[in-house]
C-alpha cells in the first residue's frame, strides 16, 4: 500500500473503492504476479471522514477480498506466431491401404492351402 503522494510506474490504475461523492479513495495497479494498492486521499479523519465510521476497517477487508486480481496480459507479448507448419497432418483415406492388405492376405491364404500336405516322417 502506498501513500497518496507516492509515484508508480507500473502502469494503468483501477479504481477499488470510491467515496459517497464519488472522489476515488483507494486504487490498484498490476505490478507481475502481485498488486500495487494507492491511496487517492490522505488517511487522517480530517480529509477522509471514512477512517472515522466504525464500518471502516469491515469495508476495506471487503474490498480487498471480493475484488480478485484478474489475469491480464499486454496484446504485445501475446499476439500468435505464424510461419509454423501444421502440426497434425492431414487424414489420408485408408482405403487404398487397406485394399493391398486385404489382397496379401488373400494371396497368403492361397499358397497356404494349395501347397502339397507334409507327408509324416518314416
Amino acid at each position: 500500500m502506498l501513500a497518496p503522494d507516492a509515484l508508480t510506474d507500473a502502469g494503468m490504475s483501477d479504481v477499488l473503492w470510491r467515496t459517497e461523492d464519488g472522489s476515488i479513495l483507494l486504487e490498484q495497479q498490476a505490478l507481475g504476479e502481485g498488486r500495487i494498492l494507492q491511496w487517492r486521499q490522505p488517511l487522517n479523519g480530517s480529509q477522509t471522514p471514512q477512517l472515522l465510521d466504525a464500518a471502516f476497517p469491515d469495508q476495506l477487508q471487503a474490498v480487498l477480498t471480493a475484488m480478485p486480481q484478474p489475469d491480464t496480459a499486454s496484446a504485445l507479448n501475446q499476439r500468435p506466431r505464424t510461419g509454423a507448419a501444421r502440426t497434425i497432418p492431414d487424414p489420408q483415406p485408408l482405403q487404398p491401404w487397406l485394399m493391398m492388405a486385404i489382397a496379401l492376405l488373400f494371396l497368403a491364404e492361397r499358397v497356404l492351402a494349395t501347397r502339397p500336405a507334409r507327408s509324416p516322417p518314416a
